[in-house]
């Protein structure tokens, strides 16, 4: 009985909340402006897409059929140019989604994926070798 109780009280507590007051407050303000989470750009109200970088930035754009391709795209995007965290979770996904949306294609895809992955991983060794190029 006493793990039941413990499990209760583990699943009802929340944690803190990191954010103080009056940032939150500042984001729920009427005058407040919506950013891209990519690159922090400015967005409009009615913006789906980040008119700088591509990010998805609408509220229902992985709902709307015709939309959801486009994020889609962006994400697989990612996978393939940008530096990614390496974890095997994001590897298997990766793996997984560009089986299914590629079919035909996934080989290409994936080796474009595995080469940005070892790319990555030679940055951040080099980063943390403090070879990397000067800041």
């Amino acid at each position: 009985m006493e793990q039941f109780r413990r499990f209760k009280v583990w699943w009802i507590t929340q944690p803190p909340n990191p954010w103080p007051e009056e940032l939150d407050d500042a984001v729920k303000r009427e005058d407040s402006k919506r950013v891209c989470f990519h690159c922090m750009a400015p967005q409009t109200d009615r913006a789906w897409f980040c008119p700088k970088c591509g990010a998805a930035v609408g509220p229902y754009n992985n709902t709307m059929p015709f939309l959801t391709v486009f994020s889609t795209g962006e994400m697989l995007r990612a996978g393939t140019g940008s530096r990614l965290k390496r974890s095997p979770l994001i590897t298997v996904g990766y793996f997984m989604i560009g089986l299914t949306q590629y079919m035909v294609f996934a080989p290409f895809f994936l080796y474009r994926f595995f080469k940005n992955r070892n790319r990555s991983a030679i940055e951040e060794h080099e980063d943390s070798d403090g070879n990397g190029a000067p800041q």
